[in-house]
């Protein structure tokens, strides 16, 4: 028995990656919950019509709508922020579990290594960019510097803004509901297969490295001396 209260020297890396793989699921979790909860968000305005009074600018607007406006208006930005923030936590957490699985020798360099990968394409297109890479001016005018290529995350402006037009039209422009159909439905489903393929399985254990076998050579006798 090791001093250190482990059975062996990989005790520690492999009680590490255990807890790594905890925060791993939690984070996974989490950013799996932001995309359920932005999915749902659009088919509930788009095809239920919460705030149908509201996109199409009414005057009389049923109270149950402006619940429904209430509540999205709480729940977008605490979706933003959640999803930045713990995104950028997962992938942090793949990091760190690589570090560890390469310095304790165990076996779940290859897969954390896929995992790591697949976050930065999941984090590539999950960001808000059209919220981040903006250039306000000096009258306080925004300039999008990435406007035909949105993150995953966006907001409840956003979600009225591209919505409300399909809303008002009496006919239905079909090339316009595929368009929203693509960016609220597919976009979302494509970062979740990027998620899922981040979220590898994996088994701590240490690879036991053979040591070296040395091989030695017969020794030739010197003939015996005559007496």
């Amino acid at each position: 028995m090791a001093q250190n209260g482990y059975a062996s020297e990989a005790g520690p890396y492999v009680e590490a990656m255990r807890t790594i793989r905890r925060a791993k699921s939690l984070f996974f979790g989490l950013l799996l919950a932001v995309l359920l909860l932005l999915i749902t968000a659009f088919c509930l305005v788009r095809y239920v019509g919460v705030i149908n009074s509201i996109l199409r600018g009414l005057k009389e607007i049923p109270e149950r709508e402006i619940f429904w406006d209430n509540l999205l208006s709480q729940v977008f930005p605490l979706l933003i922020f959640v999803g930045v923030v713990v995104g950028f936590l997962y992938g942090l957490t793949l990091l760190i579990g690589l570090g560890v699985s390469i310095a304790g020798r165990l076996e779940a360099v290859a897969g954390l290594t896929r995992g790591f990968f697949w976050s930065l394409f999941f984090l590539a297109i999950f960001l808000p960019w059209q919220n981040i890479l903006v250039h306000r001016t000096a009258n306080n005018q925004g300039v999008p510097m990435l406007k035909s290529v949105p993150g995953v995350l966006y907001g409840l402006d956003e979600l009225k803004l591209k919505v409300a037009p399909a809303i008002s039209d009496q006919q239905v422009d079909i090339l316009r509901e595929v368009w929203l159909g693509g960016r609220f439905l597919l976009y979302p489903i494509a970062a979740l297969l990027l998620l899922v393929a981040a979220q590898s399985r994996y088994h701590p254990q240490r690879i036991e490295i053979p040591r070296p076998v040395t091989i030695s050579r017969p020794t030739e006798k010197s003939p015996d001396k005559p007496q």
